[in-house]
């Protein structure tokens, strides 16, 4: 008899730490893209700062949804024809086929017949049969898609699941800069956004998500002005049949991915490759994400597995590790 049981983080994937500060500040707390979503912005004008965020954020949601049919997404995944869709909707799919011809495919928004068979999002997620899993495979090798004069057309379907919110926290960074605000920070499920440093001119501290147990955090980070975005495999997954798969599907093999890493964190002051990257990385494996590193620079990566952190020169001295059954690797070019 199959048994099925969605297991599910209770904590952030990224936790801030310590923001007390004497300055004047705004908090707002959306539920928006499937998950809680907190922004707090510091100064003269960080309510008017975080009203137009909120505003910002359920406008590329009703955008990007693929459960709403008449979002720009919905649309185009229904259509055979071009489709006129808004110019945030052409800028974020613009991008994701840029990253993804980047990563050879690891990070990839056609692969949405396979996903649907997996159900995550669904109240029953369960294992597809094989044969099912292999012909929404062959549809996603055959997909294309094109943009033109702020049109899109898809021959298969698209899902920006995991770009959106990196792209959303980008918009934000805007506005957050529009306003004047020098100082805020945005949890935004497991993308953190550090606009500048904490009022008084410290360095954000930054707690990444354990990933063996997601009510702890495996060490802390200081970094400030730029994106954290981590995913991991506990952020939401099921079991069956005494096998937990999560979410994270390797486009190659329409499979969970199996890379080796459970924890893969992208630090980057551009907050859409941040989010993006994270996903590729934990598709692609220790190998493959460090040769990627070492070609492309801009960006700086944690990588966890399940004995070992490998974390980047440029910030391996602002992370604190708690767990000392972890060996620390320092990657260097």
């Amino acid at each position: 008899m199959k048994a099925i049981k969605i297991t599910a983080s209770i904590t952030a994937v990224i936790m801030i730490l310590c923001m007390s500060s004497c300055q004047s500040s705004h908090t707002t707390d959306i539920f928006a893209m499937d998950t809680v979503m907190t922004i707090t912005a510091y100064g003269s004008q960080a309510e008017k700062a975080t009203e137009l965020a909120d505003q910002k954020i359920r406008q590329l949601e009703s955008l990007f949804s693929v459960t709403d049919s008449d979002s720009d997404i919905s649309r185009i995944n229904s259509s055979s024809e071009f489709e006129q869709v808004d110019s945030d909707t052409i800028s974020i799919i613009s991008r994701a086929l840029e990253i993804s011809d980047m990563t050879e495919n690891a990070f990839d928004i056609t692969v949405r017949p396979v996903t649907k068979l997996w159900g995550f999002t669904e109240k029953n997620p369960h294992v597809p049969d094989a044969e099912d899993i292999q012909s929404a495979l062959k549809t996603v090798d055959s997909c294309n898609v094109e943009i033109s004069d702020g049109k899109v057309k898809c021959t298969g379907e698209i899902d920006l699941g995991a770009i959106a919110k990196g792209y959303t926290a980008s918009c934000i960074r805007a506005i957050m800069e529009q306003c004047g605000v020098k100082h805020a920070v945005l949890s935004l499920g497991g993308n953190v956004l550090l606009i500048g440093t904490k009022p008084d001119n410290s360095s954000w501290n930054v707690g990444i998500t354990h990933p063996k147990n997601s009510e702890d955090i495996i060490g802390i980070l200081k970094a400030k002005d730029t994106s954290v975005v981590t995913s991991g495999g506990y952020e939401r997954s099921f079991v069956q049949d005494g096998v937990t798969y999560h979410h994270i599907i390797d486009p190659e093999t329409g499979y969970p991915a199996d890379s080796g890493i459970i924890s893969a964190t992208v630090v980057c002051s551009d907050d859409t490759l941040a989010d993006a990257l994270s996903t590729a990385f934990f598709v692609s494996g220790v190998d493959k994400s460090v040769q990627y590193w070492q070609r492309y620079s801009g960006f700086d990566m944690i990588l966890i597995t399940d004995s070992s952190v490998y974390i980047t020169e440029d910030i391996f001295d602002d992370f604190q590790i708690n767990d000392s059954s972890f060996s620390v690797v320092k990657l260097q070019k």
